[in-house]
């Protein structure tokens, strides 16, 4: 009976939202993205890095040392997903 109860909650709150969007779409949208993109920047936010390098010449390396300090950032990477993977647990 509960199953029915949430089944039949779900099925207005369906219908409300389109209605919802019928009359505001842009602003609906609006909204949606930004929370979307809020989480996508919580989420990812912590293995993406981002360092801009200024250069007049791509041909000759502008910092010293690029080579170890992008092994050093990719093992740090590498055990940060090995660390969510354990926390998520083995998939079925």
């Amino acid at each position: 009976m509960q199953i029915n109860h949430f089944a039949g909650q779900l099925f207005e709150m369906h219908n409300n939202i389109f209605k919802l969007l019928m009359f505001k779409p842009r602003r609906v949208y609006k909204y949606l993205a930004r929370e979307y993109q809020n989480r996508i920047e919580r989420s990812y936010g912590e293995n993406i890095l981002r360092h801009v390098v200024f250069t007049q010449d791509f041909s000759f390396p502008s910092e010293d040392f690029t080579g170890q300090l992008n092994d050093v950032v990719a093992k740090k990477t590498r055990e940060i997903i090995k660390m969510h993977m354990d926390m998520d647990g083995p998939e079925f």
